[in-house]
């Protein structure tokens, strides 16, 4: 190999490696997870970290029996020891699947739960989802 067929390899190679580098910021940047959901009264999301301003939640529910139920989810902050409410937002469960979502704008980065909560449901047929999915 000559010399400059060392030099067009090399460049070829930093090339490559600094194209990785400029991705690997805004892949860092973004925080994706799905999840499903089934309760009839309560139930409390695992913590993850979310890495950017907002915290957005997206659910397609519906019930076992066809009765639309409502529910709320409330999004809090998890802190070295106690947790912070950011707010609640009131999803719906219908039959045939109802779509809903929600964003909790200027959070900042940080670890976050939700916590669902059925309403007027007791004794009630369980709230389910297939597709949760919570987002940056």
């Amino acid at each position: 190999m000559n010399n400059q067929s060392v030099r067009r390899t090399l460049a070829a190679i930093c090339t490559f490696v600094l194209a990785v580098g400029l991705m690997v910021p805004i892949v860092a940047m973004a925080s994706s997870y799905t999840s499903t959901l089934q309760f009839a009264s309560n139930v409390t999301g695992a913590t993850r970290s979310y890495v950017g301003a907002n915290v957005h939640i997206s659910a397609t529910a519906h019930t076992q029996n066809g009765i639309t139920r409502y529910f709320n989810v409330t999004l809090y902050r998890k802190n070295t020891i106690t947790s912070s409410k950011i707010g609640t937002v009131k999803f719906t469960a219908a039959g045939s699947g109802t779509a809903n979502s929600a964003v909790w704008t200027n959070v900042n980065s940080g670890n976050y739960y939700f916590d669902f909560l059925a309403l007027n449901n007791s004794g009630g047929p369980n709230i389910i989802s297939n597709n949760v999915k919570m987002y940056n």
